[in-house]
């Protein structure tokens, strides 16, 4: 299916289903959240130039999303 996709991670002993990021990025209202210190990095890459992270995409492909972050989360950002 385009709307999911079925994911396995040798470190990670879940099989899970995700949604694709052009079907998330598709939605009305998307809600982001981060929380901690190690997210922060990865924020500020996603807001401000490294398209690595899949939240980029959503970033940048999505009209109507807002980032929820704790202080932590939020400590790179200008």
């Amino acid at each position: 299916s385009k709307y999911s996709v079925s994911i396995h991670h040798n470190e990670i002993p879940i099989d899970r289903i995700s949604l694709t990021l052009p079907f998330i990025s598709k939605s009305s209202h998307i809600f982001i959240l981060a929380l901690g210190k190690p997210k922060s990095e990865i924020i500020n890459n996603a807001l401000y130039g490294n398209v690595s992270y899949p939240v980029s995409y959503i970033i940048k492909n999505s009209k109507n999303f807002k980032l929820v972050l704790d202080k932590d989360a939020a400590r790179q950002l200008t």
